[in-house]
């Protein structure tokens, strides 16, 4: 996940740890781009990894990736407010941030960005 600036139309976020799809079952989507993509519209035009600059391709896909994003607030004593969040980017950067905290920052528009879910629904 990544660190988002709210405060202009480019934020600047830090990958999280990349987090499996099997968890996005859990809120009833196939997986977190397709979570990305069924929320927010605007994922949808999304065409270069916002990390590497490079284009998706079949290769190597857009895979919802987890982010830290700050939300241009603060809380009562005086901190910014974080949001976890996720925003396409590509599969190759993804996986390097698997097995550990990533602290790559990069910029992303805000309206790229989709809240991670609070719970799973109950079944």
């Amino acid at each position: 996940m990544g660190v988002l600036l709210v405060t202009g139309i480019l934020k600047e976020i830090t990958c999280l740890q990349a987090v499996a799809d099997d968890e996005a079952c859990k809120y009833g989507y196939k997986s977190w781009i397709n979570y990305c993509h069924r929320t927010n519209i605007f994922t949808r035009f999304i065409t270069k990894c916002p990390c590497c600059k490079k284009s998706f391709t079949n290769d190597n896909p857009a895979v919802g990736g987890h982010v830290l994003a700050e939300y241009g607030r603060l809380n009562t004593e005086g901190r910014l407010i974080y949001t976890k969040c996720i925003t396409p980017i590509c599969k190759e950067c993804n996986d390097s941030y698997k097995n550990h905290q990533a602290l790559k920052v990069f910029k992303v528009r805000g309206y790229h960005l989709c809240r991670v879910p609070n719970k799973p629904p109950k079944r």
